[in-house]
């Protein structure tokens, strides 16, 4: 299996850095969503080790969640949960169901009743999918990461089901066609730094081991363990809990 490009064919699959412990989810563990891509290396019985495509990741994924890679994804879900139904209709059961940045392979050309078929698959809202051409810096990544507000926190999350704040930040940016890293240690690097007198929409605010999203000059929305959801507070509260702010950074 090794050097072989895959996709994943699940709602979600983990990313397990340590499969002999993968009840316990670790600093280095994440989520890969439906359609993305992943490099295999390596196969030990149930786990397959290799990158996530989309940002460089390394980890075991469980063989089972995996397909060789054919036909290239053409579009993304947009919505921040939606379904994939056998047939053209939302009276049909679900046959899967998938988050935000998901990815899929739809043929514009084979369309009914506001459907759009997914071979292999079935039918998608024709309002909840778009090209990957519309992943462009023109949609706001604040908007995107608005969309989740109120979800729950999921350390190593990536989906409305769950997520973590550097996935937060990660899915929010990456709907923005902007390419993002998984970590928020990683992600400190991006953009260009800025003082607090100039905070504005859209900057990135780093904490030890934390990272959040200004909606204004003064509140930021952030995913965090503390409350177990995605919310909006005030900087200075963060500033406090976390002990001072490590970094400003604004995408460029």
């Amino acid at each position: 299996m090794g050097g072989k490009i895959h996709t994943i064919t699940t709602s979600l699959t983990a990313l397990v850095n340590n499969p002999d412990n993968s009840s316990i989810i670790g600093n280095r563990d994440s989520q890969l969503l439906f359609g993305e891509t992943f490099e295999a290396e390596s196969e030990s019985g149930e786990w397959v080790h290799g990158t996530s495509i989309i940002d460089g990741y390394k980890g075991h994924v469980r063989t089972a969640h995996l397909a060789p890679a054919k036909k290239p994804a053409t579009h993304f879900i947009n919505q921040r949960w939606t379904h994939i139904y056998p047939e053209a209709s939302f009276k049909t059961r679900p046959v899967i169901n998938l988050g935000l940045m998901s990815r899929l392979s739809a043929d514009d050309q084979k369309k009914q009743d506001g459907f759009v078929s997914v071979p292999g698959y079935g039918w998608a809202s024709e309002d909840h999918i778009k090209p990957l051409s519309a992943l462009t810096p023109d949609k706001d990544f604040v908007e995107t990461a608005l969309s989740f507000l109120g979800c729950p926190y999921l350390y190593g999350g990536r989906s409305a089901q769950g997520l973590d704040c550097s996935a937060l930040a990660q899915i929010a940016l990456l709907r923005s066609g902007i390419s993002c890293p998984r970590d928020s240690d990683q992600q400190i690097n991006l953009g260009i730094t800025i003082e607090k007198n100039g905070l504005r929409r859209g900057d990135l605010v780093f904490f030890k081991g934390h990272v959040g999203i200004m909606v204004d000059d003064e509140n930021i929305l952030n995913a965090t363990s503390r409350t177990m959801d995605v919310r909006i507070e005030a900087l200075d509260d963060l500033e406090n809990i976390y002990k001072g702010i490590t970094r400003i950074r604004r995408i460029a």
